[in-house]
């Protein structure tokens, strides 16, 4: 398959996405690329790690929305289908790309699903369920009324609730 074509297809596939999701499975790709090399046993296990992903993945510790979102490309995307145990790809756009081309695919995506999200401004500044706007991390994007270092007195400790209670134990021995 040529570029052009791989990268439609990372365009498609990234289209909608969280870069989040895309990037989660491209490094489930990645490891099963390191565990086996750029081959069929890769694209295999791939598959594999696809489906424990669906089985197991709510014990994981994305966001509802990611989890959401790779299982929409598990699912949808690739069309997973499980068949006397063995997992496979059953997409005609994904079924018959080798390992190095899949490998393409999922790093257009990746780099398609970053570029939407800041040409969409998504992430960027949310608001909160007060209506404020916050940034990525949930902080006012005002900044926050933060102690200055330079306004401590040398010797104070920052958090000294733990230095005063050992002082007070070796107080107490003496």
């Amino acid at each position: 398959m040529k570029r052009k074509e791989l990268m439609e297809l990372g365009k498609d596939l990234a289209n909608g996405r969280n870069k989040g999701a895309v990037r989660k499975i491209q490094q489930l790709f990645q490891s099963a690329v390191k565990k086996y090399g750029e081959n069929q046993e890769a694209l295999t296990y791939f598959c594999e790690l696809l489906r424990s992903f669906v089985l197991q993945g709510r014990n994981l510790s994305f966001g509802k929305a990611m989890f959401e979102d790779i299982l929409n490309i598990i699912r949808n995307d690739f069309l997973l289908k499980t068949d006397n145990g063995n997992s496979n790809i059953n997409n005609p756009l994904y079924k018959d790309l080798n390992a190095i081309e899949f490998g393409y695919v999922l790093g257009y995506a990746a780099r398609y699903a970053e570029v939407n999200e800041k040409l969409n401004g998504k992430g960027k500044h949310q608001t909160n369920s007060s209506g404020r706007k916050t940034d990525k991390k949930g902080g006012s994007q005002y900044g926050r009324n933060e102690i200055k270092y330079q306004d401590r007195q040398p010797n104070e400790l920052f958090n000294n609730s733990l230095a005063s209670q050992i002082q007070e134990k070796m107080k107490n021995k003496k």
